[in-house]
């Protein structure tokens, strides 16, 4: 919970201070399979958040909702291939086929410029929050 408020103010000083809109579930095909997403809507630099080993997007719930009465940035979560309500290709998964699909989803949610990243580990399935700003 101490990781989850420190998370809360960095952002918050980062992008801001606003209220956004209700977010929106949409699920967006990348070939052979769907992969769902929560956007909430804003103004700014988008928060992507990556949901790590067995978890979906739901595992930023209480993150975002915290967020959302801070800072005007949209916000997305996401549900990885094959958890929560996305599909899978079992014959293409792959880290590089994740990141891929990743970008294509975000190019068509009109995220195809910057964005700040927030991600559980892949590797790990410790509860660690990493931050990585694309470059």
């Amino acid at each position: 919970m101490k990781v989850l408020s420190m998370l809360t103010l960095a952002l918050g000083i980062f992008f801001g201070s606003v209220a956004l809109g209700q977010p929106t579930d949409t699920l967006i095909n990348v070939g052979n399979y769907q992969l769902h997403f929560n956007v909430t809507p804003g103004v700014g630099i988008p928060i992507i958040f990556e949901s790590g080993a067995g978890n979906d997007g739901s595992v930023w719930n209480e993150v975002c909702k915290r967020l959302r009465q801070h800072i005007g940035s949209p916000l997305v979560t996401y549900d990885r291939a094959g958890f929560g309500a996305s599909g899978i290709d079992n014959n293409q998964i792959d880290i590089t086929s994740e990141v891929n699909d990743l970008q294509i989803c975000l190019k068509q949610l009109k995220f195809d410029g910057a964005y700040f990243l927030v991600a559980h580990s892949l590797r790990e399935l410790r509860h660690e929050i990493h931050f990585q700003c694309p470059g």
